[in-house]
């Protein structure tokens, strides 16, 4: 997907891009509103709503057809939409990816944590019932990171990238989050963990061809000269409905995230020494039961290489 990022000439821009390989049903055409998160390539997708965060995070909503994105970013943000083409039989699939650049100082270090912003709180933000967010993603507010050049017993949030779906006919809900911890900086030279965590569900509760999840993940990609050291999932972890928690260690410090996982298995999402992810596979055993995919990183941020990420996430249904 990184072919399709544009060169951005702004010093913090998100980018969202959405490969849909579903149709999407015909609705009546939303009305666009302004936005202070820029659309770069619509292909169909207009902003709908916006709303503004006592922190100061911009959350705008964008649509096409019966799909329904929220994105949460600051002012000078940027939104792409790549639909593609639809795929064979009853499967549908939507792929996000956002983008982030930041400045590499110190000031900007602490940005998120300075402003009040929280990983649940973003969430909630964009929709998400506060239980929903605190009980599956309230671990990510530390990552149960812990680092032994740090007088305190866990790392600030450094970054989050949060975004939010419906689609199917509105059964098919997800959300998902990536969150950075910055675990060590002398001058430009820094180290980060970060944990990656999507779940989703369908509320259909259709006798005949119900929508049931068959595939889910996220990953995030670095941009070049960074070097990812150490990532799980690394291999397949093959799972009968249990919660499967995994970690990754650095030089300075290690953090831990965890999900249930059920029915079939969780495995590593195309790994290269900028980028590593975890997908699920499988199918929901029925309306309401949530999947997950969780990964993990370490990564050095070497003073040659820009702080600069990329989230990505895939989410694929059937009618049965």
């Amino acid at each position: 997907m990184s072919q399709l990022l544009r060169p951005l000439g702004i010093s913090v821009a998100l980018i969202v891009i959405f490969s849909i390989s579903s149709r999407v049903s015909a609705t009546t055409p939303q009305k666009p509103v302004p936005h202070a998160i820029a659309i770069g390539d619509a292909n169909g997708f207009v902003a709908v709503g916006e709303t503004t965060t006592p922190e100061g995070a911009i959350i705008d909503t964008f649509q096409s057809g019966d799909v329904s994105i929220k994105v949460i970013g600051t002012p000078g943000a940027m939104v792409s939409f790549y639909p593609s083409a639809a795929n064979a039989g009853k499967e549908h699939g939507v792929q996000i990816a956002m983008m982030t650049t930041r400045p590499k100082t110190e000031k900007d270090a602490t940005r998120y944590r300075d402003s009040g912003r929280t990983v649940v709180g973003d969430l909630v933000a964009l929709g998400v019932p506060r239980a929903d967010a605190e009980r599956e993603f309230g671990a990510m507010e530390t990552g149960g990171a812990t680092n032994p050049y740090l007088a305190a017993t866990t790392t600030p949030v450094y970054d989050t990238q949060c975004a939010t779906i419906t689609q199917g006919a509105g059964h098919i809900h997800g959300y998902g989050c990536s969150t950075f911890y910055r675990t060590y900086a002398k001058g430009t030279d820094w180290w980060f963990n970060d944990t990656m965590k999507v779940s989703a569900y369908s509320d259909d509760n259709s006798i005949w061809h119900p929508k049931r999840l068959i595939q889910l993940g996220w990953r995030v990609t670095w941009s070049t000269n960074n070097v990812i050291y150490d990532w799980e999932p690394s291999g397949p972890i093959n799972t009968n409905c249990s919660t499967v928690t995994i970690g990754v260690t650095s030089p300075f410090g290690g953090v831990s995230i965890g999900a249930p996982v059920c029915q079939s298995n969780l495995q590593p999402w195309t790994v290269t020494s900028t980028r590593s992810g975890g997908v699920w596979n499988g199918i929901e055993s029925g309306s309401n039961v949530y999947e997950a995919a969780v990964a993990a990183q370490s990564v050095h941020n070497p003073p040659t290489a820009a702080t600069s990420y990329q989230s990505a996430w895939t989410l694929t249904y059937i009618e049965l």
